[in-house]
């Protein structure tokens, strides 16, 4: 069920922004005669405007909040009325694929949701509620037209408030876009107050459309409450990825091989390629040393921190387009994006026993190693003493800087391997010596327990 929009024009949102600036300045000292009259006509104007917004936001408030959805402590939004919702990965933190609990729906409506696709490094997870009646969604909206200062509405359940599944509303503008900043490649900032438990619900335009899935907070002082800094994850990321997490399983983010990198001269002009490997993708596609890319995606590329952060912004096995200046001519190259390292069929790998969590807050992210959210009964981690809240910081010597890190260093290792595990625990390093499991092996003794 999707409604129509409301019809207030953009031009009277910018209009009331400027009279709440100026309201408390008007009738102080009101002149005589003429002018007086003019300065009423004026602040009714400004109130009439006021109220027009007011009740766009409340209209979009009404026709939203039925698709919002609680989800443990934190917060998620349905998007197709067959049930798909999105949340953020670490508002799943612990669950696996196939999993299925129960979610509130607005009116404390129940529904048992299907965990269905992970994208971990976005910070993004795909759930299905199982029914067969049509439910409530919102439209998805266009996160690359989205400009600064533009009004947006923060629906979601800070610290668990949430009651009978009725969401906290926030109302601010967007402070930036196309930001690689909190841990997200290509994140719409926002100081719309949100906090923890706002994670996995929906940042909203001023149609009702969703821009993007709230998820972390910038934080001071070690306080995890908002600041003023909000990052969501863009709508037309979480498109491109949509097919994959619908399909089921954990999706993969595009990656260039092969070429090096460095920012153009002047700083802010592109990137150019110093090196490539003539056996590379990207090589083949006609990419050559010297090349200075300025668009990426159809987006402008200014330096290698935006650049990564289009190409992460992409699903591996994509095509992402880009623009390169070479010779003063300008040449559109189709590159293809490569996914994870293969594994080998035929070669089990070492399992831990662990799962990571998704840092909550830039914060956090700065922090050395990779922090679990949760240790397997019986596994490597659980008889060594491992849990939930320590962080990883060295696998035999080799520094974890992040749960990408880890996943590879360990999926090097074949199940037998003995190997040194160093941890921090508050202010307490510990080193650990473990032995390595055969994953079916071990689910597949829990199974038979149960």
């Amino acid at each position: 069920m999707l409604c129509q929009r409301p019809t207030t024009t953009v031009r009277a949102r910018h209009r009331l922004l400027l009279w709440i600036a100026l309201l408390p300045l008007v009738g102080l000292a009101a002149p005589a005669g003429t002018a007086a009259e003019e300065s009423t006509d004026e602040v009714a104007a400004a109130r009439r405007i006021a109220r027009a917004v007011q009740e766009e936001i409340q209209q979009v408030v009404r026709r939203t909040t039925p698709a919002f959805v609680v989800i443990s402590g934190g917060s998620g939004v349905c998007i197709d009325p067959a049930g798909w919702v999105l949340t953020n990965h670490h508002v799943v933190a612990g669950h696996e694929v196939g999993d299925r609990w129960w979610v509130r729906m607005a009116g404390d409506r129940p529904f048992i949701a299907r965990l269905v696709g992970l994208d971990p490094a976005g910070d993004i997870a795909l759930l299905k509620l199982e029914t067969d009646e049509p439910l409530p969604f919102v439209e998805l909206g266009d996160s690359d037209a989205v400009r600064v200062g533009d009004l947006v509405i923060a629906l979601g359940n800070p610290f668990g408030f949430a009651e009978d599944a009725q969401p906290t509303v926030t109302v601010g503008i967007v402070s930036a876009n196309h930001l690689n900043r909190g841990g997200y490649s290509d994140a719409i900032q926002t100081d719309a107050p949100v906090n923890p438990g706002n994670s996995g619900g929906p940042l909203l335009d001023l149609q009702g459309r969703l821009l993007g899935i709230n998820g972390r907070i910038a934080v001071r002082f070690g306080t995890r409450q908002n600041t003023g800094v909000g990052y969501a994850i863009p709508i037309n990321q979480i498109r491109r990825f949509l097919p994959g997490l619908k399909a089921g399983g954990v999706v993969a983010h595009g990656k260039l091989e092969g070429l090096r990198l460095r920012n153009a001269r002047p700083r802010g002009s592109g990137v150019q390629v110093r090196r490539i490997q003539k056996d590379s993708a990207g090589y083949a596609a006609g990419l050559r040393p010297g090349d200075r890319i300025v668009e990426a995606g159809g987006q402008p590329v200014a330096d290698l921190i935006r650049f990564a952060g289009i190409v992460d912004a992409h699903p591996a096995g994509a095509t992402l387009s880009v623009v390169v200046v070479r010779d003063g001519q300008r040449h559109e190259l189709a590159l293809p994006l490569a996914g994870p390292e293969p594994r080998e069929a035929d070669h089990p790998h070492g399992y831990l026993g662990v799962r990571l969590a998704v840092a909550e807050s830039e914060s956090e992210a700065e922090l050395p190693g990779a922090r679990i959210a949760a240790v397997l009964p019986g596994s490597p981690a659980d008889k060594a003493g491992m849990r939930a809240g320590d962080r990883i910081v060295r696998i035999d010597g080799t520094e974890i800087d992040s749960p990408r890190t880890l996943a590879r260093v360990v999926g090097r290792l074949a199940p037998g391997t003995r190997i040194t595990v160093e941890t921090v625990r508050g202010d307490e390093h510990r080193s650990l010596e473990l032995t390595l499991a055969d994953r079916s092996e071990l689910e597949g003794g829990r199974r038979k327990k149960k």
